[in-house]
């Protein structure tokens, strides 16, 4: 009966388990190239999205560049205490002098004053007019606190609040002994158009005269006119009814603040550079980085190959370098980079001559903007660019897309190229293991045998 091999060398004395591992070991070597291949394929695939974002910058950074309102910005300066000003993007160029002589102020109204804001002080029929809205409120046992809140929640036939607010005033509060509540009516706007009109009331019958003489033109403890802002521009005679002033300037918004000395405060519009400076910057920067950026993917180390570039001699990377330098280059419709003060270095980057843009900013901003991203069919070198980004970043057929898809395919074919070779160890070293299996057993068996004829022979030769 043929004895049981249970573990690997017992029968033979051989360090079979060993010699089995080391075969694997050997075996497995021939992995190493498809695990070294597919390491090197997915770092290409990191690489190219780290290119991808710096494109992205790019894009943003051009896009910064091509925006129409960039060129048309303008911004105000000058010592003006008495008013602020705020441009938008079609204000023009030019310098204003301004005078204040009065600012707008709204209608204020004082009523004849009450000892308590919650006594009953009779019924009747309130009318108000301001600007162009007249209201009736009729008024039941009112005391000043529900006059107050009537006229507040008052509106018109169109559902807008009526043009003028109450409050109640304690002209002696905290001073001790009586108090001395006023109805405080206030124009919603200034300027003379919004004046109150109309503060008359009529008692009900049987009411006291205390609303009468409340409401009472000769009893008003205070009133504020109304008044328009009167200011003189360039010397001409201007008059609003507020004192926020649009529309006298296109593209200028005044706010009036205080009356001038006597003498006239200066601002000047004229166009917003450092918007434009900072897009040029930005630009600069974003394509500098790119440029670091690819000589490093693309850099060849003869020394030690093993520290090139993850993308040393990839077309595709090459290809974007190209189009990206054509599409920067001189135009004879266009112009250049050079004449806006954006020169190129001799390792291919950018880097700006600020006194040069500054020089052709303050010269002719149109031109600058033509050149960068031009007019009509045309969209400049900024936006040559941009179509070019675009080409390369699109989702479907640009350049980083079709060479990322490639190597992901190919990462695809490693992997199932790992996994048929590791099948193949594996059923390689099972007929290894099954192979000593035998050699252990037979070489059992031949131990076995060389001690039974030990024996035998030894059983002879005793008996003779």
């Amino acid at each position: 009966m043929a004895s049981t091999i249970t573990s690997l060398g017992v029968g033979s004395g051989l360090d079979l388990t060993s010699l089995l591992a080391q075969l694997r070991t050997a075996e497995e070597s021939k992995l190493t190239p498809i695990a070294t291949r597919q390491s090197s394929t997915q770092t290409k695939i990191s690489a190219f999205g780290t290119l991808a974002t710096s494109l992205e910058r790019l894009q943003e950074a051009a896009a910064g560049l091509s925006d129409a309102s960039l060129y048309s910005a303008t911004a105000s300066s000058g010592e003006h205490s008495a008013f602020d000003i705020s441009t938008g993007s079609d204000a023009q160029a030019g310098r204003y002098e301004v005078q204040v002589s009065q600012l707008a102020s709204a209608h204020s109204i004082a009523t004849a004053t009450v000892s308590s804001k919650t006594e009953t002080l009779g019924s009747g029929s309130l009318t108000l007019g301001v600007g162009d809205q007249l209201v009736s409120i009729e008024l039941q046992d009112a005391t000043l606190e529900s006059i107050r809140d009537a006229i507040n929640a008052q509106r018109d036939e169109d559902g807008n609040p009526l043009g003028l607010t109450a409050a109640i005033v304690n002209s002696r509060s905290g001073v001790g002994g009586e108090e001395s509540y006023s109805l405080v009516l206030t124009s919603r706007e200034t300027g003379s158009a919004n004046a109150i009109g109309t503060v008359a009331f009529t008692p009900a019958a049987g009411s006291t005269e205390d609303l009468t003489q409340l409401f009472a033109v000769e009893n008003r403890t205070a009133e504020v006119a109304a008044k328009d802002a009167e200011f003189t521009l360039n010397g001409i005679q201007i008059i609003q009814g507020s004192n926020q002033i649009q529309g006298v300037i296109d593209g200028v918004d005044i706010t009036l603040k205080s009356v001038t000395d006597g003498q006239p405060q200066v601002f000047t519009i004229a166009s917003d550079t450092s918007a434009i400076k900072a897009a040029v910057e930005e630009f600069v920067g974003a394509y500098n980085d790119y440029l670091s950026l690819a000589a490093s993917l693309g850099r060849t180390n003869p020394e030690d190959p093993s520290n090139s570039g993850a993308l040393v001699g990839n077309s595709a990377l090459r290809s974007i370098q190209g189009q990206l330098r054509s599409a920067l280059g001189a135009d004879a419709q266009l112009g250049s980079l050079e004449t806006l003060g954006i020169t190129t270095k001799l390792d291919g980057s950018l880097e700006i001559d600020d006194a040069v843009l500054s020089a052709a900013l303050s010269a002719d901003i149109d031109a600058v903007s033509q050149t960068l991203m031009g007019s009509g069919d045309s969209g400049g070198l900024i936006g040559r660019l941009s179509s070019t980004l675009e080409g390369m970043l699109d989702g479907s057929s640009g350049l980083i897309n079709t060479a990322t898809t490639g190597l992901e395919a190919q990462l695809d074919r490693l992997g199932q190229q790992y996994d048929t070779m590791s099948t193949r160890i594996d059923a390689t070293m099972e007929r290894y293991r099954r192979q000593f299996v035998a050699l252990d057993q037979m070489m059992s068996r031949m131990t076995n045998l060389s001690s039974q004829l030990t024996q035998q022979f030894d059983a002879l030769n005793s008996n003779n």
